[in-house]
């Protein structure tokens, strides 16, 4: 099971200067003490891996659009003001799943080419 998802994260994960590299992961994982911060860095980085899957699995069955990032990716900075300014901007949705308005707001702010309006 851990070589299926170490496979499923080194496919999955660009191959940028953002991307969290392997080593990381693993010295991230392997503390061994559930409340530090690193165990909880692990601990969040799968969570919003699998739901990130679950959520796109989920938004392609109900047909919604995809978001595209540009080719030099996004940094986790830019990604946080991008999602700040959705929610505050969209305040009367609020009440919906964290994951869904994260996807929104990547899909307004970087629409895929065939996505965008004319």
């Amino acid at each position: 099971m851990k070589h299926c998802l170490a496979t499923v994260l080194l496919v999955l994960t660009p191959a940028n200067a953002n991307a969290l590299s392997g080593v990381q992961l693993y010295e991230a994982c392997s503390m061994g003490v559930p409340v530090a911060p690193a165990e909880i860095s692990c601990t969040s980085y799968l969570q919003g891996f699998v739901d990130g899957f679950s959520l796109e699995q989920a938004r392609a069955d109900a047909g919604l659009p995809p978001f595209c990032f540009p080719l030099g990716s996004v940094s986790v900075t830019q990604a946080r003001l991008i999602v700040q300014r959705y929610l505050k901007d969209h305040p009367w949705n609020l009440h919906k799943d964290a994951g869904f308005l994260i996807s929104m707001a990547l899909v307004d702010a970087f629409p895929c080419p065939s996505s965008k309006s004319n």
